[in-house]
């Protein structure tokens, strides 16, 4: 579900090659592999009701978080001696350099470091939320009864969703990825149900509920 509501800098694909997502471009790698200057994609708007453009102030602002011990981030462990740690600053290692540019300055050089970018598997750890989100939510932002916002194709419905048993996604009218057939996401609603019995999953599967 994670990728219906959220993108992170880089995107991982099927034939497991790393492509830009909210980056614009592959970074520019240098002084020995420990700096990466990433240029942000223009354009890409925020979830309904904040709506307003993505900035390099944003990203910033989400890995300064994910960074912030006090806060607790569960990603935090994925940066410890890169961009966090024993004597590193996160105000140094994570830097706007630009409206559409942030540069992450490591204390030493790490391979993974982009492809710890891409990874969904959880999404408080790597994609974008607009800051006034948690500043308006606080403890419930990503929780059922609130939902997140984010930039993803889908945003979620808090409305419509019940608990841990139903999740209600609507297309996020203003994405900024394009399929072949134009304006992606194709799909209006996604609807997850959580259905624990196998023989009432069998049941709704054959008779389409």
């Amino acid at each position: 579900m994670c990728e219906n509501l959220s993108n992170s800098l880089y995107r991982v694909t099927p034939e497991g090659q790393l492509k830009p997502d909210l980056a614009a471009e592959m970074p520019e790698i240098s002084n020995g592999g420990k700096q990466y200057t990433v240029k942000i994609r223009e354009g890409v708007q925020f979830h309904e009701p904040y709506n307003r453009e993505m900035t390099a102030e944003d990203v910033v602002w989400n890995f300064r978080k994910i960074l912030d011990k006090e806060y607790g981030a569960a990603g935090r462990g994925a940066y410890v001696g890169t961009l966090v740690g024993d004597g590193i600053d996160p105000q140094e290692t994570v830097q706007k350099t630009g409206e559409y540019e942030v540069t992450f300055n490591l204390a030493e050089p790490y391979a993974p470091f982009l492809y710890k970018q891409a990874s969904m598997s959880a999404f408080a750890w790597f994609s974008i939320i607009p800051p006034e989100s948690l500043e308006e939510h606080g403890e419930s932002l990503g929780t059922t009864d609130t939902g997140a916002w984010a930039t993803g194709p889908f945003q979620y419905v808090p409305e419509e969703s019940q608990g841990g048993s139903k999740f209600v996604f609507e297309k996020n009218p203003n994405y900024f990825r394009e399929g072949e057939a134009g304006q992606l996401p194709y799909l209006d609603r996604l609807v997850y149900q959580v259905v624990p019995e196998a023989s009432v999953r069998s049941t709704q599967l054959k008779s389409g509920g």
